[in-house]
């Protein structure tokens, strides 16, 4: 409770982070520096005005620090800051150093607001001082110290100040802004690299949008992709309060030759569906589209950092498809398409490991008399036979089950939580699958299959129970080709 309470004392002190509030930062310490020089004149200017002179320092103090911890103003404290400066310029002994206070004002609030407030402040605060200057004379029936046909020259000053202020502030804003894009670009990188995932990817980019719709002021993006109704809306990030679920297919039309720099045909639709500043602009990534829009003095930095955006996703998407098939290269047989021998003992191991409680079945396949089959048609024919032989063991089995080529003529399968008499008629299925003789063009090639058939619970070694399935094939083989034979 002790550090909320001095929170906005820290932040007055302490200077912040970013090139924007740091340029707000400086200017508060200038107004304060201003007003701590005046102190003198304070001494110097009888008790009535000191009072007075201390009583506007203490409502500019308050204006200015409220106004900088809020990062915004108001109309309440454009007012409370000229009625203190023209207080203080009237019964200043050298009104002349109050403009001090007055520029190192006008500098400060510059950095908040529309350029027309931030002009409008000038001449509130001019009029303050001149009427202030003018209800002195005629109560007190002197001249003033400095009549306001000399304080005229002023006010184009005052402008021109103002403006160099924006300046400043916005050229600080900018670099900030385009530091944070780059930073969310940069950090964006690393995140995708080696990323397998395509909706982690999605989600990581994604976070990054909002980023950079976070550092381009109103910026708007969606992310849309085709459906039946016409373009549903995945998601959306920025300025956009109301979006609505499903757009208009009239909305976005086919993309245009050179869709990053083009507007998205017919945006007068789109834009009455999503009411905004500026034109929607359209880039493809992977299979959905990003339309996004910006202010005209926003949108070229905010379109460059999604096209980069766009370019990081595209290049971590292909890069996962690529992983993906060489996963699956490295997992299938080439000639058949089942997994291969070491693909297999991965999936039996993770089921041997698991916490199930029936039990784990290994068929061990044998074609009988393939090498007559190579012989007769070649090696052609016997791929052939191969890969009948695959499409009949997934048709024997169940859609769960686990098919794999261990090498030559030699097949396995996974059976998960099975029971015995259904692994036992698994492997009947399996053997008599290989009864029917494969056409071969000039010929038929006759075909039979000796299976194994071993079981095990969970928590078994795998080598043991491959080697038991193995030797049931083999058992299998010497009573007679073509049958099934078990080890339980």
């Amino acid at each position: 409770m002790q550090f909320s309470a001095l929170d906005p004392l820290l932040r007055v002190v302490r200077p912040p982070d970013g090139a924007a509030e740091r340029t707000r930062w400086l200017f508060l310490l200038l107004c304060l520096l201003s007003l701590a020089l005046s102190f003198p004149l304070m001494i110097t200017a009888g008790p009535r005005a000191a009072l007075v002179m201390g009583l506007s320092g203490l409502v500019l103090i308050a204006s200015w620090t409220r106004g900088y911890i809020k990062g915004r103003t108001s109309p309440t404290l454009d007012v409370a800051d000229a009625l203190a400066i023209a207080a203080t310029f009237v019964v200043s002994p050298v009104p002349p150093a109050t403009f001090a206070l007055l520029f190192g004002t006008l500098w400060l609030r510059s950095q908040y607001g529309p350029a027309w407030w931030a002009v409008a402040r000038c001449v509130v605060i001019s009029a303050a001082v001149v009427g202030a200057v003018i209800a002195q004379t005629r109560l007190t029936g002197q001249p003033a110290a400095l009549p306001p046909a000399e304080m005229a020259p002023a006010l184009p000053t005052m402008i021109l100040t103002v403006l160099i202020g924006r300046y400043l502030g916005a050229v600080s804003q900018s670099a900030e802004l385009s530091g944070r894009r780059a930073a969310a670009l940069a950090a964006l990188g690393p995140q995708l690299l080696g990323v397998a995932d395509p909706d982690m990817i999605r989600r990581r980019t994604w976070t990054a949008v909002k980023e950079i719709c976070l550092a381009t002021p109103g910026m708007s993006v969606l992310l849309i992709v085709a459906d039946t109704e016409g373009w549903r809306v995945v998601a959306n990030a920025g300025a956009l309060e109301h979006v609505p679920a499903v757009l208009p297919a009239s909305s976005v039309l086919p993309l245009v030759p050179d869709p990053a720099t083009s507007p998205v045909p017919d945006t007068p639709m789109l834009e009455r569906v999503t009411a905004g500043p500026g034109p929607w602009r359209c880039l493809p990534v992977d299979d959905q589209l990003l339309l996004m829009r910006a202010p005209r003095r926003e949108v070229s930095a905010g379109l460059t950092a999604m096209q980069s955006l766009a370019h990081l996703m595209t290049l971590a998407l292909a890069s996962c498809t690529a992983h993906h098939k060489l996963t699956v290269l490295a997992r299938t047989d080439g000639l058949t398409g089942l997994l291969n021998r070491s693909a297999f003992t991965e999936e039996l191991a993770a089921a041997m490991a698991s916490d199930g409680d029936q039990s784990v079945a290994v068929l061990f396949v044998d074609l009988d008399g393939f090498k007559d089959i190579n012989d007769v048609f070649g090696h052609r024919g016997g791929d052939r036979v191969l890969i009948e032989a695959a499409t009949r063991l997934r048709r024997a089995t169940r859609p769960d089950d686990v098919c794999a080529r261990l090498g030559g003529d030699e097949f396995a399968v996974l059976l998960h939580e099975v029971t015995a008499e259904t692994a036992d008629e698994i492997a009947r299925r399996v053997a008599g699958a290989f009864t029917t003789p494969v056409p071969m063009g000039d010929g038929t090639a006759l075909i039979g299959a000796s299976v194994g058939l071993a079981t095990s619970f969970p928590g078994g070694d795998v080598e043991e129970l491959l080697h038991e399935a193995d030797l049931a094939m083999y058992a299998a083989k010497a009573v007679t080709k073509g049958s099934a034979s078990s080890v339980r």
